[in-house]
């Protein structure tokens, strides 16, 4: 009978090469990219800055954003701003430590927006909705009320371009939302591909939003 030759156990092929550094640090690289996957296209957090959207979110909160399924009037929205709106800078990864700043690096790498200016807002219209103000001091969306206007807003009246948006803050006083720019260019509208994802749950403290 012929003997199995050994094999020489340079001729053993290997899975994984290099030192434990390196393997940690594909892991790692492996871990992030993941992360940034699940940001992009599932769920991600967001810190609430001011209390634009209080005692439905309030200053300091932390929420749990859904990107899957489509925005509707009601839905309580995180929007990145950076292009619709004037005004100061709302960077939302700030609060978010380390771990925040690494994912917001990597994905910017990747192409994946992270919202550098956001706000959190309720969809007050969609697209083809026409808003008025300010009978009795309210804006109303189809006739129905939708918001308080701040002391000083001037009557306007503006039709709500298809594929957009308009949001309002749940404290118009204090909200850079569309309200707040509806004398700007944009007249507010933000444009839907620019919401970050739907407020889903608050995660601190736990609560539902709505």
């Amino acid at each position: 009978m012929t003997k199995t030759a050994a094999l020489d156990p340079v001729d053993t092929p290997r899975v994984w090469t290099g030192s434990s550094a390196v393997r940690t640090l594909l892991v790692c690289a492996l871990a992030l990219l993941a992360a940034v996957v699940v940001k992009a296209t599932l769920v991600e957090t967001w810190y609430a800055p001011d209390d634009a959207m209080a005692p439905t979110v309030s200053a300091g909160e932390r929420v749990l954003l859904t990107k899957v399924g489509g925005v509707e009037r009601g839905d309580v929205v995180v929007v990145d701003v950076s292009e619709a709106f004037s005004g100061p800078s709302r960077a939302t990864h700030v609060a978010d430590g380390v771990l925040g700043s690494v994912l917001s690096s990597v994905a910017d790498v990747l192409g994946v927006r992270n919202g550098e200016r956001s706000v959190i807002s309720r969809v007050a219209a969609v697209g083809g909705d026409t808003v008025t103000c300010c009978d009795g001091g309210g804006v109303r969306v189809g006739g129905a009320a939708v918001a308080k206007a701040p002391t000083g807003t001037e009557p306007f009246t503006l039709e709500v371009p298809k594929g957009s948006l308009w949001v309002v803050g749940d404290r118009p006083d204090v909200a850079l939302d569309s309200l707040s720019q509806v004398a700007e260019d944009t007249r507010g509208v933000v444009p839907v591909e620019d919401v970050i994802g739907r407020a889903a749950l608050r995660l601190w403290p736990l609560g539902g939003v709505s």
